[in-house]
């Protein structure tokens, strides 16, 4: 292994040369340069991106404070710790070097033991940092092959069972046996639609949170807000979950919603209500009941609330601490259930691109309650008539059955 490769930038001579000595003394490899131009130039030519870079403050052509940000401008070179060396009176220039975000100070004069000693605890510093770093990508990266490979696997032996259990159906019929049972082959094509429809799910949402996350996109959204009735949005992303808390017979009520008037957008809206509703029919118990209002912000004056309420099983307080992160799931080992971790991370983004924002209340074994906030327009809406529109809109509860 190489020994660990030092910059040294500075405009004394003799001070430099000497510096490079004791450090090639003490093990490490040294290229030197007198000013910032010039040490810019060897980070171009050289093979090898040094390990940590020392350099003055005060010099010729280019001073430190801006070698420091020609440095930090390159991404390649960004990662190199950083140590400022000046003069004991700068006060000034240690204040601006933290700000900046330099690593390191030494005021001169120092003790050569100084030197060194900071050389070697920064260098100590990154590696522990970089270490951290690459274990924390590594989990992420199990992490993400672990949960894809099931979200992907479980979906897919959906279809392929389906269609080779449909295909032997067909056989069947072709060779003369007994007619197929309609019933047999709604079950089949039942697992065939419900693993394409978890495929596409989880599709459309990295699709989404690509959308949300893109500078560019969002940009364009800005142009797309339009006066929206909450009540009609809710309306839309609960009527699309009654399926899905039949199937899992849980009972949703969303009637007697307040005609409340944002300016937003709809397209997102609508799925940033929706993934907390499925969220909810998914973690309660058959037989319960997910209840979806709307009401203005008594706490924030100008907001309006749209609420998502159940009786299930609640988050613990440490998965509360990660929820809204991507991939995080509550007690996803102890119990099964569909979903990469990316609905409530994608709801929350949506609300903070509407100037609102999400939070959670939860307690074990009581339930749990989903608050999104946003902006009220400013102006109500106006009916045909050109009167205020404050009516309400009622929309029908899921079946008593689930």
């Amino acid at each position: 292994m190489p020994p660990d490769l030092i910059l040294f930038v500075e405009d004394n001579a003799d001070f430099r040369d000497s510096a490079a000595r004791f450090l090639e003394l003490n093990g490490f490899e040294v290229i030197v340069s007198g000013d910032g131009i010039e040490a810019l130039e060897l980070l171009k030519q050289t093979t090898r991106i040094p390990d940590v870079i020392v350099s003055d403050i005060s010099m010729p052509r280019m001073n430190g404070y801006e070698f420091f940000e020609a440095v930090r401008n390159q991404p390649h070179l960004k990662g190199i710790p950083f140590i400022f060396l000046t003069a004991l009176d700068a006060r000034a220039d240690i204040r601006l070097g933290w700000e900046v975000g330099v690593d390191e100070y030494l005021v001169k004069p120092f003790r050569p033991e100084d030197f060194l000693s900071v050389i070697r605890n920064r260098l100590k510093r990154t590696r522990e940092l970089k270490s951290l770093a690459e274990r924390q990508l590594q989990e992420t990266r199990n992490m993400i092959v672990r949960i894809l490979s099931h979200e992907l696997r479980t979906p897919l032996t959906y279809v392929t069972g389906g269609f080779t259990l449909l295909a032997d159906e067909i056989n069947k019929q072709e060779q003369g046996a007994v007619s197929v049972d309609r019933k047999d082959v709604q079950t089949i094509l039942d697992l065939i639609y419900n693993g394409t429809n978890r495929l596409n799910r989880l599709a459309e949402q990295m699709v989404m949170l690509a959308e949300l996350t893109s500078t560019q996109s969002g940009q364009s959204w800005e142009h797309m807000t339009e006066r929206l009735n909450l009540a009609e949005v809710i309306d839309a992303a609960a009527s699309s979950m009654i399926p899905v808390a039949r199937e899992h017979s849980v009972t949703l009520e969303y009637g007697d919603l307040s005609a409340l008037i944002a300016e937003g957008i709809q397209t997102l809206l609508i799925p940033a209500v929706t993934e907390p509703v499925r969220n909810a029919i998914q973690y309660s118990e058959p037989g319960s009941t997910v209840q979806v209002t709307c009401y203005p912000d008594t706490e924030h004056p100008g907001m309006a609330v749209i609420e998502i309420r159940d009786n299930g099983r609640g988050i613990s307080e440490s998965d509360l601490e990660t929820i809204w992160e991507l991939m995080s799931q509550s007690e996803r080992e102890k119990f099964e259930q569909q979903g990469f971790g990316l609905g409530l991370p994608i709801t929350q983004k949506i609300m903070q691109l509407h100037q609102g924002y999400a939070e959670i209340h939860s307690k074990m074994n009581e339930g749990t309650v989903i608050l999104l906030r946003l902006p009220l327009a400013t102006e109500p809406i106006r009916a045909s008539n050109g009167e205020p529109d404050n009516g309400k809109v009622t929309s029908n509860p899921a079946p008593e059955d689930g």
